[in-house]
Parts: structure tokens; sequence; C-alpha cells
């Protein structure tokens, strides 16, 4: 049965670095990065970067979910996700498993400042915090804020072993 990993979690909460570190240990997964594809379209306003972001997005999963591939992913909501890919995720008999990070306001601030390259300001990561700070019922939570990545990434690998 093939695997779609979910990583969320607010802003500033390490999702990307701890994808990106996943990926490197789940040689058997495609790593699709959100961010990456949003990183073309800088030039445009948020939303609208948003928008074409997810359209290059979804079908490339999409062809993933065809080919039975096992997919990381980051995203902000697993309902997003079951609206666009339900159907084929279903089909194809994924197992979805949905992994919340959390951290305080605080602490998702204070690790934005020591990013390299800046995804969200300290506003938006305010404003954002109150809807993308609540894991939904089905995910699976990890508190990140006294952790380290290399702790979190191994949380994470006996997760999806067992």
């Amino acid at each position: 049965m093939p695997k779609l990993i979910l990583i969320k979690g607010p802003a500033g909460v390490g999702k990307t670095t701890v994808c990106k570190h996943l990926s490197k240990k789940l040689k058997t997964f495609h790593y699709i990065n959100l961010e990456e594809l949003k990183e073309k379209f800088n030039h445009l306003e948020r939303t609208e970067r948003k928008i074409k972001a997810h359209k290059l997005y979804y079908p490339k999963i999409k062809k993933l979910i065809k080919e039975e591939k096992n997919i990381l992913l980051q995203e902000s909501f697993l309902k997003d996700l079951k609206k666009e890919l339900g159907k084929e995720l279903k089909n194809q008999q994924y197992e979805l498993i949905s992994i919340f990070l959390k951290a305080s306001l605080k602490e998702t601030k204070k690790r934005n400042l020591t990013r390299k390259q800046k995804t969200a300001t300290a506003k938006y990561i305010e404003k954002s915090y109150s809807y993308l700070a609540v894991p939904e019922a089905k995910d699976i939570i990890i508190d990140v804020e006294n952790i380290s990545v290399k702790e979190t990434i191994e949380l994470i690998m006996d997760l999806i072993k067992n």
C-alpha cells in the first residue's frame, strides 16, 4: 500500500526543514516542495502566488498517485488535500499519515528570524497562527517546541515504521 506523508503546522514551525531532512532519509518517497513552487511566483501577491503554485502542485501529486508512488508533502490543511486529491487517494488505497508540528507563537516567530530566506513575515505568522496552529482530528501531533530537527525526524521515522 503506497503512503502519503503530510507535514503540517503553523508558519515558522519547521515544516520545510523537516521535509527536506525526511526526503533524504525516505529514499522511496517523492518530495514535492510547495514552497519551491511558490518561489517561482515571488513577484506576485501572496494569494495569487499560492493559487499559481497549487496549479503546478496538485497535478504533480496526481501523477505520482496514479503511479502509486510514496509521497512526502507539506500542506496547511488535510481538508484541502482531501478536497483536491481525496478521490485519487482512495482509489489507489493510499495510507495517509498526517503529522502536525506544534510550537508556540513565540517559538515560531523566533524560528522565522533565523531563516535564510524569509517565506513569511512576522506579521503573517502572527495573523495566521490562530488558524494554522490548530491540528485537525486525524493529525498525529508532535510538539517541536523543545526538540531538535534530528529528534523530530526520529519520531516521524518511528511513526512511519509502525
